[in-house]
């Protein structure tokens, strides 16, 4: 009945071509199991759907469908539906079932099946769409993508991406999470109160969030469209899902009140364009593909609110049929958050790359995202910079941390408690560097020298600065107390500088000595003291200022 089902995939001439088999000489059968007699007969069909779920298509030869009727008790089956991406979608899915549905009423009944014939097939639409790239409409929907995402594009740099594992791996898990009627309840009213769908409040509220985690006020997220744009392709199999990146720019200042209408008006602009192709966007943007990773788009969030993804929510007279997804252990997203309202209970699903993202990172971002969530409920007028992204628990343990025994600390310079340890310890080991060591008392009586040569020589005085462009050695610690105990202030600048940067940071500071170590050159416009501990030896050790 549909050309898609029954639709593989060949390279000819280097080139990727669909090829729809003939509904005569089309291979296809539905597998009939029966593990009724079996000890636990759900355990082995549950195992075997997750298998059938995990099998692998071939695209050249198909089918790229597999069906299997289990028999597990008397009047009670599984049915296993597993169909490939590349030739359905959700809406897809929605239709074969209640198709399923409607066949299984007819020949329960005894009568022939009243499916109404197809108006159009997927080859029809394809070429409808060659046409459609010549006009006006597209031509107005392509320049609003490329204007949208014009300039430097921002990528979501969540704190807690990124854990060193192998994207391409696609290995993926799910984490499940439902939020109450009363806060679901809660969302919805408030969303209706500001003339908005549910969506547009999820979508704002995960803006919140995401500039609490980041600090963004520029973001792209990720969402679907059915990609029905013609009321004859509503009753169609196939691949017609589009992907649509939402930017969304805003100020940390605004109320959650004006988030919520500027996501509005983003996704009002993205459907009234989303029959431009995400993938010819990226190639216009010239994106670079990059295996395993959905380019522009690091986060993808879909949202349903009918009663049941599959269709069988219509249910069969003396028939009760529920559905389950298998879910394998893959994800071809990064991050994909997929919201349900079933029953007046939002529910939300993440899938997620395990490369990529920890549970327990995850975990606290579903946290994170009920608490923001709880809080714009209470008080949408409220600055998106002013929400707390803590819970009271959370901000209650952090809190605890700090709590403990207090200690008093001895009111002193930094010099004054040196001198106080080298009294202590002066045998022991104070500085180590490739296997040389200095003791406490050497290092005093380095630093000590140290200040005896600037006053003496340079004539440094308390209020003075010095700069200090040192090796990261026992130079960099003996000149920082050295400095410290002629009474001037030292300002560290690297070696590694560029010279424009260290002359201006010379010169800007106003510096009365430059001391550098013996290997470092560098002209400077001030007096430049030359480190050489071997040669301190002639000031005195005991400098006490």
């Amino acid at each position: 009945r549909h050309d898609s089902l029954r639709t593989i995939f060949k390279t000819e001439a280097g080139e990727i071509v669909q090829q729809v088999i003939p509904a005569a000489s089309f291979d296809f059968e539905v597998t009939q199991l029966d593990f009724s007699a079996q000890s636990a007969p759900e355990a082995l069909a549950k195992s075997r759907a997750y298998e059938v779920a995990n099998s692998s298509f071939d695209l050249s030869k198909g089918p790229l469908l597999r069906v299997e009727l289990i028999k597990i008790a008397d009047s009670q089956y599984y049915f296993i539906f597993v169909i490939h991406h590349i030739i359905s979608d959700g809406w897809s899915v929605d239709i074969i079932s209640k198709e399923l549905q409607s066949l299984y009423k007819s020949y329960s009944l005894g009568s022939e099946p009243a499916l109404s014939p197809l108006r159009l097939q997927y080859k029809d639409y394809v070429s409808w769409y060659h046409s459609y790239v010549a006009t006006a409409s597209y031509e107005a929907s392509r320049t609003y993508w490329l204007n949208r995402f014009s300039g430097e594009l921002p990528a979501l740099a969540l704190p807690f991406a990124k854990n060193g594992g192998d994207a391409l791996s696609f290995s993926g898990a799910y984490l499940h999470h439902s939020f109450s009627p009363e806060i679901t309840k809660e969302l919805k009213t408030l969303c209706a109160a500001h003339q908005v769908t549910t969506f547009t409040g999820i979508m704002s509220v995960l803006s919140s969030v995401f500039y609490q985690l980041t600090g963004q006020t520029d973001l792209i997220i990720g969402t679907d469209t059915a990609g029905r744009i013609h009321q004859d392709l509503e009753d169609q199999v196939g691949y017609y899902l589009n992907l649509l990146p939402i930017r969304i720019g805003f100020s940390a200042e605004n109320s959650f009140t004006e988030l919520l209408s500027t996501v509005h008006q983003e996704l009002l602009a993205g459907y009234s364009h989303q029959s431009y192709p995400f993938d010819t966007l990226i190639s216009e943007l010239g994106l670079p593909r990059i295996m395993g990773k959905l380019p522009l788009l690091d986060v993808l969030v879909l949202f349903q609110n009918f009663e049941n993804a599959l269709g069988f929510n219509d249910l069969i007279e003396d028939v009760s049929i529920s559905s389950e997804t298998i879910e394998t252990p893959t994800s071809l997203n990064d991050l994909l958050l997929e919201f349900k309202e079933n029953n007046d209970t939002l529910s939300l699903t993440v899938r997620y790359n395990t490369a990529l993202y920890k549970a327990e990172q995850l975990e606290v971002f579903i946290n994170s995202f009920e608490n923001i969530l709880s809080k714009v409920i209470a008080h949408p007028a409220q600055a998106i910079e002013n929400y707390n992204i803590l819970s009271a628990s959370e901000e209650a343990t952090i809190l605890n941390f700090s709590k403990g025994e207090t200690n008093a600390y001895e009111a002193a310079s930094i010099i004054d408690l040196f001198r106080k340890q080298v009294s202590k310890t002066p045998n022991s080991k104070c500085l180590t560097y490739q296997g040389e060591s200095l003791s406490y008392e050497q290092v005093e009586a380095l630093s000590n020298q140290l200040a005896d040569q600037l006053v003496k020589e340079y004539q440094i005085k308390t209020g003075k600065v010095i700069g200090l462009m040192t090796n990261r050695d026992f130079d960099m610690i003996i000149a920082m107390l050295g400095v410290l105990k002629s009474g001037a202030a030292y300002i560290p600048i690297d070696k590694d500088y560029p010279a424009a940067r260290q002359n201006y940071l010379i010169t800007d500071s106003g510096l009365d000595v430059l001391i550098v170590s013996q290997n470092i050159e560098i002209e400077a416009s001030v007096s430049k003291l030359e480190l050489t501990i071997s040669e301190l030896s002639k000031y005195d050790s005991s400098y006490k200022g």
